[in-house]
């Protein structure tokens, strides 16, 4: 199996725009690892796409990527949907109006399509698509599965929010991928022994980062994420959706790496291949 994280910012990456802090300055500076675009996923091994931010246009050309067979969506929020325009940027011929390939197949929950419509994206966009044969819409249920040759990918509810997040399968190599929304986690026999867990870097009950952001207090802290990865043996753990308020720079969250060395945490950057 092999993935990609195409996107390691979050609502506010780094670097924001019109900002002259030190961590957007050093980003713009140095780009690489230091520049985050919005949070997205990439599954190479089935042509499928996680969540579409506004950047994913650049991250999809930047990867490389020709084709894309299916997009998922997490959550309703901006950060995760607002590119869905690449919906018809990828599969509409602009010379003669019509779909270049079969229609792209679109999951994503009752619940988080009717937050969508009320809150951001209306349905009638989807409902052009459809039309236009871009694209087939799929309403997820909890626990449902999709697969796509030998890749299996679960849908699983969070406990406290309509949101979703995803297990990805082949054989019995596993990766969890839960980039936000998390208010809070349970312990699944079904996760145990996952390779990776892909998780949001949320804030940690020490001083020192995101304790003083009233918000951050509505998702688990690190600690908690620490404590599920350890209680099912999940084996690696990779932290996105890391945001300039986070206040830490790429090199500094590298010596973070060191202070959990025995979870194996690793901050993702753009671009970050994970091979299985």
């Amino acid at each position: 199996m092999e993935v990609t994280i195409l996107g390691s910012g979050g609502i506010e990456s780094v670097p924001k725009p019109c900002c002259t802090c030190k961590r957007c300055k050093e980003s713009t500076k140095k780009k690489g690892k230091f520049f985050r675009t919005g949070p997205s996923l990439f599954i190479n091994s089935a042509n499928v796409l996680i969540d579409t931010p506004e950047e994913i246009r650049i991250q999809l050309i930047r990867e490389k990527i020709s084709k894309v067979d299916a997009i998922f969506y997490t959550h309703w929020h901006p950060d995760h949907t607002m590119g869905i325009r690449i919906i018809e940027q990828i599969n509409k011929d602009c010379h003669t109006d019509k779909p270049k390939n079969k229609p792209i197949d679109v999951y994503i929950s009752k619940d988080q399509f009717n937050l969508l419509d009320k809150f951001l994206i209306r349905k009638e966009l989807f409902d052009l698509y459809e039309s236009q044969k871009l694209m087939k819409k799929h309403f997820l249920k909890d626990s449902e599965s999709v697969k796509f040759g030998k890749i299996e990918i679960e849908a699983i509810k969070f406990p406290k929010s309509s949101a979703y997040y995803y297990l990805i399968k082949e054989g019995n190599k596993k990766i969890i991928y839960m980039p936000c929304e998390i208010e809070k986690i349970k312990e699944l026999n079904k996760l145990k022994n996952a390779d990776y867990l892909i998780v949001h870097f949320s804030w940690f009950q020490e001083k020192g980062i995101c304790v003083e952001f009233p918000w951050r207090f509505s998702e688990v802290p690190v600690e908690r994420i620490l404590e599920f990865v350890n209680n099912l043996s999940i084996k690696n753990v990779i932290f996105i959706h890391i945001d300039e308020c986070h206040d830490k720079t790429y090199d500094e969250l590298k010596n973070q790496e060191k202070k959990y060395k025995k979870f194996n945490v690793k901050f993702a950057f753009d671009g970050m291949k994970i091979y299985l």
